[in-house]
């Protein structure tokens, strides 16, 4: 899991204000000053101190009380190294929709970008959201299906994305190996090699139709105990 860096933390609220009114801890909400390649954003603290255990935690980090809070000015602003503003945004589109209650349609492109950043910064609601969008682009193309969830530990589509590879009538293409990886590329290489012995082990069918044997389709056989075997899945 990947750290945000900060100095200090935000300060808890307190008992009342600064001109001595009493503060509803429920409904008064705190703002941030996030800071994401050069475009400073000022955003209700709470949505990501609830929805995020990243952001969580690193609220929960002692403070100095020598240096003005991080994140609580636009002066000081919690700068987010290393993430596009473009992925920033289409997460902070699921995370404030601009009418409540209404989830924003986003692109294949736009929910892999909350995928991204859900998966970063831990918001398990927003992460489970994004998957279940993103599958239904995916069930049919095995190879980026298989990538995503190497690449986010998407459990689920492993062995659905591997077994379609396995039967696929296609060989693995240079594009593919570009998508997964040479590594990966090449366990779905030895998979269907594999495949190859699997049905040879099933033997040769006599048709009489075309008076010859045949050897039974590879689509047809079940492949779990080999794609468990060459990616080491429990």
């Amino acid at each position: 899991m990947e750290k945000i860096e900060r100095r200090t933390r935000t300060l808890d609220l307190e008992q009342s204000d600064s001109v001595g009114y009493e503060i509803d801890d429920e409904f008064y909400f705190e703002d941030i000053f996030l800071l994401v390649e050069g475009m400073l954003y000022k955003l209700p603290r709470r949505n990501f101190v609830e929805d995020s255990q990243t952001f969580q935690d690193m609220f929960a980090l002692p403070q100095s009380s020598q240096q003005p809070t991080e994140g609580s000015c636009k002066e000081t602003p919690i700068i987010l190294d290393g993430i596009h503003r473009s992925d920033f945004n289409q997460l902070l589109r699921v995370l404030f929709p601009r009418n409540y209650g209404i989830e924003e349609r986003l692109t294949e492109c736009e929910w892999a970008s909350v995928l991204k950043l859900s998966s970063l910064w831990m918001f398990s609601r927003v992460r489970e959201n994004a998957i279940q969008h993103l599958k239904s682009y995916h069930e049919k193309d095995p190879v980026h299906c298989l990538a995503l969830s190497l690449q986010f530990d998407i459990k689920e589509w492993m062995v659905p994305s591997l077994t379609a590879l396995a039967k696929r009538p296609q060989p693995i293409s240079s594009a593919d190996v570009q998508t997964l990886g040479l590594e990966c590329a090449l366990k779905v290489c030895q998979l269907r090699e594999m495949a190859i012995d699997i049905v040879g082990s099933y033997g040769q069918i006599y048709n009489p139709g075309r008076n010859l044997l045949i050897e039974p389709k590879r689509e047809a056989l079940n492949y779990s105990s080999a794609i468990h075997a060459i990616f080491d899945i429990n």
